[in-house]
């Protein structure tokens, strides 16, 4: 700027755009620190992806990404999960670049100046309508933290299914009905595609559920955590050894899995992973995004029990 007119450079972050262009209640946390797990990492990486796929609908609508969002960052360790997070954080600022370019300074938001640095943010119509809306009444803690799931937002009614059947219960209805599906559009598009897919539907449904989990259990402490398991061990779905639980830790062990049990009895050990196991971190994350999870074995990977391991870490937003 201060060479007049033409080009010039200006700064841009995934963080603040990931909340402004995707509608989301805080930052992605994809980026691998102290205290998460690779599947919680994992899990981010997934819910990111399918944010970036969102954009083919947007306006201007970002074509062309399909390999990008199809990579699955499970698999990836070391340098290579860099380079995804370097590619997909690229992705992005790029996209941010050019939104501000398709729709100028209105849809835009600039922190800092312009002459000596600054930070370019999209402002979505819909970012817009929440900033301005008048506020005469002072939100309660759960308008604060949105706990509705897309599918909510959508029309679909609240799912009350877990407190009604039983998670149990609930996971044999979905077996049975998801693993003919997925044999079915295995044969016909490849096995290994069908089940990245379904895993990454899977992960985003559970962080939806543990954000409306949140709402069920009037808090997103610990302790509410806790008190929800009741659903999961309905039915004497699941034995547990609880080893402490605290305001900042729940430690347990599942000595017995009659989830683990059911894929086996119905003939898809293979399947349990991808339809209970791998929802575990995606849940807390919903539930409550300063909760990590640690687990290194699984009744269902055939070791002697489950070892879950939940720590409350306050953390910057942006960290």
């Amino acid at each position: 700027p201060q060479h007049g007119a033409g080009r010039y450079v200006c700064e841009v972050f995934p963080h603040p755009a990931h909340v402004a262009l995707f509608d989301l209640p805080r930052t992605l946390k994809y980026k691998r620190k102290p205290g998460r797990t690779p599947a919680s990492v994992a899990a981010e990486f997934a819910r990111y992806q399918q944010a970036l796929a969102g954009l083919a609908a947007a306006d201007p609508p970002l074509a062309g990404q399909e390999a990008l969002v199809a990579v699955d960052a499970g698999a990836l360790r070391g340098r290579a999960l860099q380079e995804l997070e370097e590619t997909l954080d690229a992705v992005t600022c790029a996209y941010v670049a050019w939104y501000a370019w398709h729709h100028g300074p209105a849809r835009q938001r600039v922190y800092g100046s312009v002459a000596e640095g600054h930070i370019l943010v999209p402002w979505p119509e819909a970012m817009a309508a929440r900033m301005t809306a008048p506020s005469e009444e002072k939100p309660s803690p759960s308008k604060e933290k949105s706990t509705m799931p897309d599918s909510d937002r959508t029309g679909l009614p609240p799912d009350t299914l877990n407190a009604r059947i039983g998670v149990l219960t609930r996971r044999e209805v979905e077996a049975r009905i998801l693993a003919p599906i997925i044999d079915a559009l295995g044969d016909a598009f490849g096995r290994e595609a069908v089940i990245a897919v379904v895993r990454d539907a899977i992960i985003r449904i559970a962080q939806e559920q543990g954000m409306q989990l949140t709402a069920t259990m009037g808090g997103d402490d610990l302790p509410a955590f806790a008190a929800s398991l009741r659903f999961w061990t309905q039915d004497n779905a699941l034995e547990l050894e609880v080893l402490a639980q605290d305001g900042d830790r729940f430690d347990f062990n599942v000595t017995r899995c009659r989830y683990a049990e059911l894929y086996r009895s119905l003939g898809i050990p293979e399947l349990g992973a991808v339809l209970s196991c791998n929802r575990d971190w995606a849940l807390i994350q919903g539930f409550n995004p300063d909760v990590d999870l640690e687990r290194t074995q699984t009744l269902m990977q055939g070791a002697a029990f489950c070892d879950f391991r939940y720590r409350r870490s306050e953390r910057p937003e942006n960290a």
